[in-house]
């Protein structure tokens, strides 16, 4: 004997939205640039990307200490996997008031994933406390690095596990903000 059931499905609109929207974010951040403008571009310190990049008019600039130019300097690399380009400047000035020279130390972000790139423009405090958090962490426990061009899979579901650390929430939020809100 053959039994039918109702059935009653209930779908959470946002969550599904949202879902979809994170995995095309996702999808793009993980996927090799087809411009050569963009695979042409490197920064300052000679890195370039293979993925999808958004390159800024006006770079965000933030001051960092000189252990953080150190480690930002070292993990370049890592940053620019993801489309993330920056440029590292010192300058020297002398303090009137103690007659000394100061040095200030600039990081200059001057690439983004086009999936984080308007939210960090519109919020640079987040990009920097990102930056900053992901650069410690990597300090603690080296980063693996992905490399695009290997011809292995590059779907998001692969790649994901070497994306720095917060980019993955910078992403989700993104998705979370522009999915479907309750009474839309």
């Amino acid at each position: 004997t053959q039994s039918t059931a109702d059935v009653l499905v209930l779908i959470d609109q946002h969550a599904a939205d949202e879902r979809i929207k994170v995995e095309s974010l996702l999808d793009e951040l993980c996927s090799p640039s087809k411009s050569s403008t963009q695979s042409d571009y490197r920064s300052q310190l000679g890195f370039s990307s293979l993925v999808k990049l958004a390159i800024l008019e006006t770079p965000l600039q933030f001051a960092v200490s000189p252990q953080e130019q150190g480690h930002f300097e070292t993990f370049a690399s890592s940053f620019a996997a993801w489309g993330i380009l920056y440029d590292i400047s010192s300058t020297a000035s002398m303090n009137n008031r103690t007659n000394l020279v100061e040095v200030t130390n600039k990081l200059s972000i001057t690439a983004l994933p086009p999936a984080i790139s308007e939210r960090c423009k519109a919020d640079p405090q987040l990009l920097i406390g990102f930056l900053r958090s992901a650069i410690w962490r990597y300090v603690e426990s080296p980063p693996l690095v992905p490399d695009p061009s290997s011809g292995q899979d590059t779907s998001w579901v692969k790649r994901i596990g070497t994306c720095p650390p917060g980019l993955i929430d910078l992403v989700n939020s993104r998705a979370c903000r522009s999915a479907i809100m309750f009474n839309d």
